[in-house]
């Protein structure tokens, strides 16, 4: 396999559903891109697509190669919602 330069995170299939597990600098520079970090990930966890640990806005997740990291959780339905057959 090739080397991986600048990983944002991770993916898994789960049930059939790509679950995104974002480091946290990605989702600073590359989710957000200069909006508010916690306001951004404060409105997807309000609407059911970030997964978080209790009282935090990140998740803890043992990763393959990194060990337990702090990500976020990103939930598939945040980019199937609307599309009944869950085709992008």
């Amino acid at each position: 396999p090739a080397r991986i330069i600048n990983r944002a995170g991770f993916r898994e299939e789960i049930n059939d559903a790509w679950h995104y597990f974002v480091f946290a600098d990605a989702f600073e520079t590359e989710v957000c891109n200069g909006l508010n970090v916690r306001s951004v990930a404060r409105v997807l966890k309000e609407r059911g697509y970030l997964e978080t640990d209790k009282g935090r806005l990140q998740f803890s997740k043992r990763l393959p190669k990194v060990g337990s990291k702090r990500v976020y959780y990103i939930r598939p339905t945040l980019l199937t919602d609307g599309d009944p057959d869950g085709d992008i």
